[in-house]
């Protein structure tokens, strides 16, 4: 009887918790991909600048 009650709580407790932490990692991904484009944007004009000059 108290194994369908472990699980349930598991699932209430544990499972919200891992869902929230995936969401967490994909939102740093995002903004580590925005930095790493913003870096590359730069790292882009700097060496135009060389070329040119």
């Amino acid at each position: 009887m108290s194994d369908p009650i472990s699980f349930i709580l598991f699932f209430l407790i544990f499972v919200p918790f891992l869902l929230m932490n995936f969401n967490n990692v994909r939102k740093s991904q995002k903004e580590i991909v925005a930095l790493l484009r913003e870096s590359n944007r730069l790292l882009a004009e700097i060496a135009n600048k060389k070329d040119v000059g």
